[in-house]
């Protein structure tokens, strides 16, 4: 039934364009049938391999995000959001010729078990994807997002580490945007403090990505060129980003600067499809992002506390 989470993955496509253009916002009520078509037809048994387990995780993301879409049609970004995470973790993710490669018998319990944690997986990480969308409410949903990023314990696949922490730090990442933003007025010199934001960024990710990539045998002495394609990488997706807010997503006081972050936030996640060492990025981007997030504290002057 591999067609069917092909059709599951345009889907996901179409929800990413459906929150750009703010159009069809029923499509994000399509993919659920198509996962319990999979699921359905599937055995129990697949929830082990890598042909069930991200079907299941997927499930439990989707119940909570596309219940809140439908709710609330406003939710552009929350829906570009869900599509985007439902294709990448279909591609990246899923293999269904592992299907038939579980050698071990499960009894009915321990199948039951695996579907209920990874279902429970996806629903906190729909949750905390809501909750990045809509703004932290409480410390339940801080908690959570935490929960997420625990996950990363249960499975040694790259994807899933650059996905879980992705999300779990998302949110930590929105809470800290409101409170920044609060403090933040007109403000002089945001050009000069964005360049220099993105400017320490990129050698943050630089630096980094290529000490990490040192202690790896296979790398050898191209660690600085590895480490070079990985930051241009990193910051292409950046900069694609800063564009956000001519496509009206500019509800922050900083929007090309939250667009430079969001692009960060996202850019391993995209760059595993090319590469296992995308994992690697993961320390200099969230240190250039948080490093953005204060700058226009530290380098912008005149700044006035909003009403």
């Amino acid at each position: 039934m591999a067609a069917v989470m092909t059709l599951a993955f345009l889907c996901g496509l179409a929800m990413i364009a459906s929150g750009i253009f703010n159009a069809g916002r029923w499509i994000s009520a399509v993919p659920i049938p198509l996962i319990l078509i999979e699921l359905l037809t599937s055995d129990m048994g697949t929830v082990h391999s890598a042909a069930g387990y991200p079907v299941w995780i997927i499930l439990g993301f989707m119940a909570i995000t596309t219940s809140w879409i439908m709710t609330k049609p406003e939710e552009r970004v929350l829906r570009s959001s869900t599509g985007l995470l439902l294709s990448m973790m279909l591609l990246v993710m899923y293999d269904p010729s592992e299907s038939s490669s579980t050698l071990v018998d499960y009894s009915a319990t321990e199948n039951l078990i695996a579907i209920g944690t990874h279902l429970l997986i996806g629903g906190a990480c729909g949750w905390t994807l809501v909750v990045f969308s809509d703004g932290v409410r409480g410390k339940s949903d801080l908690l959570i997002s935490l929960g997420v990023l625990f996950t990363t314990v249960l499975f040694s696949n790259p994807a899933w580490i650059i996905f879980a922490t992705t999300i779990g730090l998302a949110t930590l990442l929105s809470w800290l945007e409101e409170k920044v933003d609060s403090r933040l007025g007109p403000g002089d010199g945001r050009s000069f403090a964005l360049g220099i934001s993105v400017l320490i960024g990129v050698a943050l990710i630089l630096i980094l990505s290529w000490v990490a990539l040192n202690e790896i045998p296979r790398i050898g002495v191209g660690a600085l060129t590895v480490s070079l394609w990985l930051t241009m990488g990193a910051v292409v997706f950046g900069l694609f980003g800063m564009l956000l807010p001519l496509l009206g997503l500019d509800h922050r006081s900083r929007p090309e600067a939250w667009g430079w972050r969001t692009g960060l936030m996202l850019s391993p996640m995209l760059l595993i499809l090319w590469t296992d060492l995308a994992p690697l990025l993961l320390p200099g981007v969230w240190l250039a992002i948080v490093f953005s997030l204060s700058a226009p504290l530290v380098l912008e002057k005149d700044l006035k506390k909003a009403a």
